[in-house]
């Protein structure tokens, strides 16, 4: 997650980027077991330089799970005001076209947003709420079998606690830091 702030004749070339609105963004969430979840970003094992080119090789993947059970917030001494903890298998997964695949290694998804998905459905005619961004992904936790994430609100919070941007003084979060 990063605030940038350019010049305005530096706009241009950000033309092809999009950013996530603060609107986009949930930074009062509180990880919960009732909510769905879907870490996105790069894997490492099916992204990266083509062999003999300048070309990079780019596939974004999504993963959908549930939190994790409190014990493994516990394990980690982590608390999930602060953080998102994902619990993450990849073997028999159900591809949105219904086909079971397993999933690559998540190692390289670190920096990928983590969303708050309100319903998930097959039927691409239901009315879904847009999704929010609630974390950005940290870590593979192989051996807890989970995903880890930073929540929004920390990350809100320690960049009200250590820079001057206008726009994010006034945001309030879940979150209360001494300073």
């Amino acid at each position: 997650m990063a605030l940038l702030e350019v010049r305005e004749d530096f706009e241009k070339y950000l033309t092809d980027y999009k950013a996530v609105p603060f609107d986009g963004i949930d930074y009062h969430h509180i990880c919960s077991s009732s909510h769905n979840y879907m870490a996105v970003g790069f894997p490492s094992s099916k992204n990266g330089l083509r062999y003999g080119t300048n070309h990079v090789k780019r596939k974004i993947y999504g993963y959908t799970g549930k939190m994790s059970d409190s014990s493994v917030f516990d394990k980690m001494s982590i608390n999930p005001m602060s953080h998102v903890i994902i619990n993450f298998r990849k073997d028999k997964l159900i591809s949105l076209d219904q086909k079971v695949i397993t999933f690559p290694d998540p190692y390289g998804i670190s920096g990928g947003g983590i969303w708050l998905i309100e319903n998930i459905s097959f039927n691409r005619n239901l009315q879904v709420k847009k999704p929010k961004l609630v974390a950005i992904s940290i870590e593979w936790k192989k051996r807890h079998k989970c995903l880890l994430g930073i929540s929004t609100a920390t990350i809100i919070e320690m960049l009200k606690t250590h820079t001057n941007i206008i726009p994010i003084q006034g945001m309030m979060t879940n979150l209360i830091f001494l300073r």
